[in-house]
């Protein structure tokens, strides 16, 4: 059976249908997305992606500090979701009222068995963040400014109004499909954020360490994960994390004029050369621009 287990480890692209665990402690969020990608059903090329994606995110987890992958974890993951889908989306008038956190709590309660264990802490993110923004001072503020079609001037308003637009989507994905719908859109993205860790991964290494880690050995075996549920450190249940409260969003950026203080060109009235000689002839126009057009 050892022997039987090795034969995959060492060639792990022959085990597609295989599941692999974190031997050691990984970030909550990298283990909800690696146990859900392979909840789903995919052919054999991504298969082979996905347990590529696995041998070379094992290749460089043990180059990297426990801090640097809770850090590349987080930022990848977060990231991916909130950029996806957040322009066009229309802020309605009923999304301000008390019932949206209800209706997303409600919703989560109901499906906390269908739901998959990322697609359940996504919701539970979603809830926790959006429930900072309705409770925070600016609020009221920003409610009335959005109602009245007013601008948004101050700072603090449009990095409120970014964290608004970037959890509406995803608020609606879930108050509108239905939990199989839900899966297959979260499914779409989640390769990519698997591949966004490891290929930010890579590149931290290669760039700040300067480590040429060099191509994976054929003989490679697997470190920071197995095929044993039992190693695994996977916890049963799903913490309630913020997906926005803790990212640094920026300002809309501003263009900053500076201006010169004191400055004068240095010739301002350039004295004449002394040893300037007049041409006797000037050189001859060419008119060949219009054969040009």
């Amino acid at each position: 059976m050892k022997i039987f287990i090795l034969f995959f480890i060492v060639f792990p692209l022959s085990a597609a249908t295989q599941k692999f665990y974190p031997v050691n402690e990984v970030p909550i969020e990298l283990s909800y997305l690696i146990d859900s990608i392979q909840d789903h059903k995919y052919n054999d090329e991504k298969s082979e992606q996905f347990v590529d994606l696995i041998r070379r995110l094992d290749f460089i987890i043990p180059h990297l500090t426990k801090e640097e992958m809770f850090f590349l974890s987080k930022s990848e993951i977060y990231f991916n979701i909130l950029r996806k889908n957040r322009k066009g989306h229309v802020i309605e008038e009923d999304f301000f009222s008390k019932d949206t956190l209800d209706t997303l709590e409600k919703l989560i309660e109901k499906n906390s068995q269908t739901f998959s264990t990322y697609t359940l802490w996504l919701s539970k993110a979603l809830l926790s963040d959006l429930k900072i923004l309705f409770e925070s001072n600016l609020f009221p503020v920003y409610k009335g400014l959005i109602q009245d079609s007013l601008p948004l001037k101050s700072s603090k308003m449009r990095v409120f109004d970014t964290k608004m637009k970037m959890l509406i989507p995803w608020f609606k994905k879930y108050t509108t499909l239905s939990p199989q719908e839900l899966e297959l859109e979260i499914k779409e993205i989640q390769f990519e954020q698997l591949s966004a860790i490891v290929k930010t991964g890579e590149k931290l290494l290669r760039f700040s360490r300067f480590k040429k880690l060099g191509p994976i050995p054929k003989d490679y075996i697997l470190k920071a994960f197995t095929l044993e549920k039992k190693k695994a450190i996977l916890k049963e249940e799903v913490n309630e994390e913020n997906l926005i409260e803790n990212l640094p969003i920026p300002d809309t950026p501003k263009v900053e004029v500076r201006k010169a203080k004191n400055w004068v060109p240095k010739d301002l009235f350039p004295q004449p050369d002394p040893n300037y000689k007049t041409p006797e002839q000037l050189p001859k126009p060419v008119e060949d621009w219009i054969e040009e057009i």
